[in-house]
């Protein structure tokens, strides 16, 4: 019911340095484990409404809270109200306090990027109040949440009371709109190598660059695995290239990534900037086979990822006499097993024809008696 994957223990509440409260409501329950609200179970009225201080019963829940989230009522799938799977029942989050004063509206983007990071999405884009998706059924779960954004879990959040708000009706229902997930096409151009150059992202069918505004070496890394490299070495702003056309778009702004990403589409991202063709990102890759930066010539390489499969198409000019480092490496080592091979063989057979020759001496010795001298 609160989420949790079991209990640990249970037990009368002696520890407890004061009675409860509240009521005693319930006695006598029989559970058999697969109910999803204690009401459910089998259990009789209390008749004495007070009870010993060793008399309350008590658990201790065991695992990480575990509360399913989803986005209802919206257009598509990463947009709608939110609802949690609490108490063995959907229900919704009130809005109240986080969405209609102005003292503390950056909660509710907060509240929002927790749900949208949750359900898998890099962020949230907006939040919507007061049933923007229709008003929800069941019960209202959470209200006065103060997220700071970074936690991995709603139930995380700080709440500044307890209980819900008196003014929580599902007219105040909790809606988002999450940034869905991107499969960028991307490509390193201008660069002395094809393990450097301006980072560019194809979008509806054009390229275009990203603003280095947030950008750091965990962007890059991401960058340069969808590249097919181990990582990036380093980044820098692409004023050192070649000017780019000011029609060219500037594509991604405010990227950051927390390097678990297969595509840059994946991290959160801004898709409006204010920058200029002077903060385009670069970024200088470490090659895998290699594990240092190469100086083989080259325009353009292009990666496309889609999932966790990464193909790409590269553009370049090789000596076709010029064997790839990891083919030259095995190459190598082959006639390095051939000649140990050879030599082996040839120890074998000498050791063989040694023995046949001695062999062949001793079956050609015949035997000479000896005799006395005659007298």
């Amino acid at each position: 019911m609160l989420g949790y994957t079991g209990a640990s223990a249970a037990f009368r509440d002696e520890e407890l340095l004061e009675a409860p409260s509240a009521s005693i409501l319930y006695e006598s329950i029989e559970c058999n484990g697969t109910e999803r609200n204690v009401a459910h179970c089998n259990m009789s009225e209390s008749r004495r409404g007070r009870c010993d201080l060793d008399g309350y019963a008590a658990a201790r829940c065991a695992g990480e809270v575990e509360v399913p989230v989803r986005l209802f009522g919206g257009a598509d799938f990463h947009s709608g109200r939110v609802e949690l799977f609490y108490y063995g029942s959907w229900g919704t989050v009130c809005a109240a306090d986080d969405l209609s004063t102005t003292s503390t509206p950056h909660y509710a983007m907060n509240i929002a990027n927790v749900i949208c990071r949750m359900l898998g999405f890099p962020r949230a884009l907006s939040y919507e109040c007061c049933g923007h998706y229709g008003q929800g059924l069941g019960g209202i779960f959470l209200d006065t949440l103060k997220c700071t954004g970074k936690e991995a879990n709603i139930l995380e959040c700080p709440r500044s009371d307890q209980g819900l708000h008196r003014r929580c009706r599902h007219l105040m229902d909790l809606g988002v709109t999450c940034q869905e997930n991107v499969d960028y096409q991307i490509r390193l151009v201008g660069g002395a190598s094809k393990l450097e150059g301006r980072v560019e992202v194809k979008s509806d069918s054009s390229w275009g660059t990203i603003c280095d505004d947030n950008w750091d070496l965990t962007d890059s890394d991401v960058v340069c695995r969808m590249l097919g490299y181990e990582r990036a070495e380093s980044y820098f702003s692409c004023e050192k290239y070649e000017k780019v056309s000011k029609r060219k778009q500037i594509i991604l702004d405010e990227v950051e990534c927390d390097g678990t990403e297969v595509n840059i589409g994946h991290c959160r991202v801004q898709h409006y900037h204010d920058c200029t063709h002077d903060e385009d990102v670069g970024v200088k890759c470490v090659d895998w086979t290699t594990g240092t930066s190469s100086t083989r010539s080259s325009s353009t390489k292009a990666a496309n990822v889609t999932g966790n499969l990464a193909s790409y198409n590269e553009a370049t000019t090789k000596n076709p006499s010029r064997l790839p480092a990891r083919k030259t490496f095995a190459l190598v080592i082959s006639q390095v097993v051939y000649t140990l091979v050879a030599l082996i063989v040839i120890v074998l057979l000498t050791i063989r024809m040694q023995l046949y020759r001695r062999r062949a001496v001793e079956s050609n010795v015949t035997e000479i008696p000896l005799t006395g001298t005659e007298k």
